[in-house]
């Protein structure tokens, strides 16, 4: 038996959303550019250590609100 594909993931920790915006923006201002990982990881590390706490709030409240828009459309 294979994983079913139209499984939901499971929930998306604040930092994981918040690499996954990180690594959008810098696919907007470096379209043509390959991403190492282990380099982009540690910036997003760094870049996360020195953000301020409101920006964390944000980015929860932000993909917050995407699951409920999801969550809603799923049960009608």
């Amino acid at each position: 038996m294979g994983k079913d594909a139209n499984k939901p993931r499971g929930r998306m920790s604040a930092y994981a959303y918040f690499v996954k915006t990180f690594r959008e923006e810098h696919k907007k201002k470096h379209p043509n550019e390959n991403v190492v990982f282990a380099e982009f990881s540690k910036k997003c590390a760094e870049r996360w250590k020195v953000c301020p706490t409101i920006t964390i709030i944000i980015s929860i409240i932000h993909y917050m609100k995407k699951l409920l828009k999801i969550s809603f459309k799923t049960s009608l």
